[in-house]
């Protein structure tokens, strides 16, 4: 009967055990600021619909279009920056990376620059688990 009881104890604990992982290395978030020491952004793959007839307005032949063509314009946004960030008092540097396609702005801010300011969020225990929190 000991023997029994022992090895229940043992199975019962090592669950708790890693049910209390689990919970530890992935829920607990700790909110703070970073900034940005480094970054990239890549805009790529300019599309915009009516183009030609953009040119040949410009040039002079007839056409029904009004408007801006780069209202209109997507392209593919690459973009990688590194936050500089001090959790529990130790620097620490998380790279974030990102693909999407977006609307085509020309004041070309689609990412972060070297000392904007990003908040972001982190785990106390696992400082490496980090989550950028995105303005939209």
């Amino acid at each position: 009967m000991k023997r029994e009881i022992k090895i229940a104890l043992i199975v019962a604990g090592t669950l708790l055990l890693m049910g209390l992982s689990v919970v530890v290395f992935t829920c607990p978030f700790v909110r703070t600021t970073g900034m940005v020491v480094k970054g990239h952004t890549s805009v790529m793959n300019i599309q915009v619909p009516g183009l030609n007839e953009a040119v040949n307005e410009a040039l002079g032949e007839k056409s029904s279009r009004s408007s801006d063509p780069l209202s209109e314009a997507t392209c593919d946004v690459y973009t990688q920056y590194t936050v500089r960030f001090y959790p529990l008092g130790n620097e620490k540097d998380y790279v974030y990376r990102a693909q999407f396609k977006t609307k085509y702005d020309g004041s070309g801010k689609y990412g972060k620059n070297v000392g904007d300011r990003v908040e972001l969020l982190y785990n106390p225990i696992n400082p490496d688990i980090v989550r950028i929190i995105q303005d939209k």
